[in-house]
């Protein structure tokens, strides 16, 4: 599970460090976690949701001190509800399962363009 949170993670990736090629996996595993911690505070979806995009802000703001509106990618609103949608699946294992790709595909639709210098 954890494996399929740092994909998710480096797709979304705030620093924006995934856009050059060679950077190492690994670089947002301290905050694999805090944000499964936030999954199982509550069963409600809506407050779920709610608690992932708190600990998000958190995280961008306090650690990567970054406002929500720097980063080129998908608001932490958004990519909470990406990661509620993920738990919410494989956190009731059933046969057909929401494929990675759809998810990873979610988060790429809305990043920007890398501004070549």
């Amino acid at each position: 599970m954890n494996d399929e949170l740092r994909v998710l993670w480096e797709a979304w990736d705030p620093l924006r460090v995934y856009r050059y090629d060679g950077w190492p996996s690994g670089e947002y595993d301290s905050y694999l976690a805090g944000s499964i911690e936030q999954f199982a505070r509550t069963p409600d979806r809506a407050i779920r949701a709610d608690l992932v995009e708190l600990h998000l802000l958190r995280v961008l703001t306090s650690r990567f001190e970054e406002t929500p509106e720097a980063i080129e990618c998908l608001s932490p609103r958004e990519f909470a509800k990406v990661l509620s949608a993920w738990y919410e699946d494989r956190a009731a294992p059933r046969q057909n399962q929401l494929p990675m790709r759809h998810l990873v595909a979610r988060i790429n639709a809305f990043k920007k363009p890398v501004q070549q210098h």
